[in-house]
């Protein structure tokens, strides 16, 4: 057996160099080094509800408060940690909110004066009775 280090022949079963001392047996290859692996984007999960319930807030009226609420956390949130993504998201559940709740707020209000409008018309009272 031949040492790897300094070419000496050695006895076979050997474990270190007779000549320069240096290890016989096999070692392990080194681990070729690999670079780290990229930091994977997240995408906000509040960001992706906010977007959701604005778009339905549009129908379903008390959700786009749930939005509102969402979306600016979401926003917040991807401000505070840069690995954090959906901020434009987190703005359109944001905006569908506040026009979700403008409109059922707009919705209301109509429907309430045309309720009152009928209930005045009704309890008026008539010449012929």
């Amino acid at each position: 057996m031949y040492c790897p280090k300094c070419g000496e022949q050695n006895p076979e079963g050997s474990n270190f160099c007779q000549k320069c001392g240096a290890s016989l047996t096999a070692q392990p290859a080194p681990l070729p080094q690999s670079s780290p692996l990229p930091e994977v984007e997240r995408t906000s999960g509040l960001a992706i509800a906010s977007l959701v319930l604005g778009i339905l807030g549009i129908f379903i009226g008390p959700l786009a408060i749930l939005a509102i609420i969402f979306g600016a956390v979401a926003i917040a949130q991807t401000r505070k940690d840069p690995g954090l993504k959906g901020k434009g998201i987190a703005l359109a559940g944001l905006v569908c909110g506040i026009v979700g709740l403008g409109l059922w707020v707009v919705a209301l209000v109509w429907f309430g004066l045309i309720f009152l409008w009928l209930f005045q018309i009704t309890s008026m009272p008539t010449v012929f009775s």
